[in-house]
């Protein structure tokens, strides 16, 4: 499938050293330094800004286009990640993108997801159709913006979205952004043959900004079709964070069936990463089949703390202050600090941090206020289970499939303000 979240998605079922090594090749396509990976933060932040330039129109139903300056930023923040992740580039097909643009309009003027929206539906046609049932969706953000929101996949159990993005064999792609919904349509596209062992990791090896790594990690493992099958019965995942033990949990096989490959997925117990740069290596070992050796995969991933955004006139930031993801435009209605510059108006008053849930069955919606709305921070945690770390987290943050039992949501800003609630799923 394919989708994502303020954001909504759903998904379409059907180091110091650089560098990945799987089975004795290496990835050379990582960021390879620390400023390296902050000029791609900066690109992509770039790509975000970009409007999508769309001509048509909820109302009426209209398709119309999308800019062609859009369609590029979409492209160049997809083909930047995908390399890190050590995959090449993709191009955009024409059709693909007319079914895609059909697709994000329909999820937009319904203001809702579905890869199998039904006739009743207002604005349905078969075009838009077909393209919600190959494509991830985004519901929320658009563009460059989806992109890394879809590589996030916060609250989807199969990680489709992000397997999707880094699938090995893609060629060619499709997009349709609004300006408030994305489609990216995945199927029916062109592939190339899989060299063996081509191994697509994310979070990948090299340096890579903090608010791009998810709660959950993946590796997706192109095996020697020559060799016996990929048996994960056995695999193990360690990995330590500037050289201590990392705790790891729900080690799962994924299996095939959204992008090429077969996907391992674990979840670290990692501590804020957003406040210094931290290095974190990871060795998987314990496979079998596939024409993998023993370790299967060693890597390094470095994050990095991304550079403060230019402050508003009139606002002296404090050293080190993160101002939120690049994916965020909405401005800042508070400084971080109460300094001000020479003939200037003090900024406003502190004002609190606050979160409200909606539960609809085991779907929880987070809606989150305060006097700022950038780089938010959540962590999800059920009462008896380990504590998870914190994760970008936009207000709209929808988590899917809860299990029953209390649970506490947890909220940060940059600038240190905190809220938490806990509520219950029957």
């Amino acid at each position: 499938m394919p989708a994502r979240r303020t954001a909504r998605r759903t998904l379409l079922a059907t180091a110091i050293a650089v560098g990945v090594v799987i089975g004795g090749t290496a990835s050379a396509e990582a960021a390879q330094t620390r400023d390296e990976a902050v000029a791609g933060r900066a690109q992509v932040a770039a790509d975000a800004s970009v409007p999508a330039g769309w001509t048509g129109a909820f109302e009426t139903c209209s398709v119309g286009s999308e800019s062609a300056a859009s369609q590029e930023a979409t492209r160049r923040t997809l083909n930047l990640l995908r390399s890190w992740a050590g995959l090449g580039p993709v191009t955009w097909d024409p059709a693909l993108n007319e079914r895609a643009l059909a697709a994000a309009m329909l999820m937009g003027a319904n203001g809702q997801l579905s890869h199998g929206p039904p006739p009743s539906w207002r604005c349905w046609s078969q075009q838009a159709s077909d393209g919600a049932s190959t494509s991830n969706l985004y519901l929320g953000l658009s563009g460059a913006a989806a992109i890394v929101g879809y590589l996030d996949d916060a609250g989807i159990p199969s990680l489709g979205h992000r397997r999707w993005v880094l699938d090995a064999g893609a060629v060619t792609m499709g997009t349709g952004s609004t300006g408030t919904t994305n489609a990216l349509t995945v199927i029916g596209n062109q592939q190339q043959t899989i060299a063996p062992l081509t191994t697509a990791a994310w979070p990948p090896a090299g340096w890579l900004p903090s608010e791009w790594v998810p709660g959950r990690w993946s590796v997706q493992l192109n095996g020697d079709p020559n060799q016996p099958p990929i048996d994960t019965t056995g695999a193990t995942v360690s990995m330590t964070i500037d050289g201590q033990p990392v705790s790891v949990s729900d080690v799962a096989d994924l299996g095939g069936g959204f992008g090429a490959g077969h996907t391992l997925a674990w979840t670290p117990a990692l501590p804020d990463l957003a406040s210094a740069d931290h290095t974190v290596a990871v060795t998987i070992d314990g496979l079998e089949g596939g024409g993998y050796g023993s370790p299967a995969a060693s890597y390094v991933v470095n994050t990095v703390t991304a550079p403060p955004a230019p402050p508003r006139p009139g606002v002296v930031p404090r050293p080190g202050t993160i101002w939120g993801p690049p994916f965020d435009t909405t401005p800042d209605d508070e400084p971080t600090d109460t300094g001000t510059l020479k003939g200037t108006q003090p900024p406003p008053a502190r004002k609190r941090l606050r979160v409200t849930v909606r539960v609809l069955r085991r779907r929880v919606t987070l809606k989150i206020t305060g006097p700022s709305t950038r780089g938010l921070r959540c962590a999800l945690q059920r009462r008896g289970d380990p504590r998870r770390p914190y994760r970008a987290c936009p207000s709209g943050t929808v988590f899917r499939q809860l299990r029953r039992g209390s649970w506490t949501v947890r909220v940060k800003d940059p600038q240190g303000r905190k809220a938490r609630r806990t509520f219950g799923i029957r």
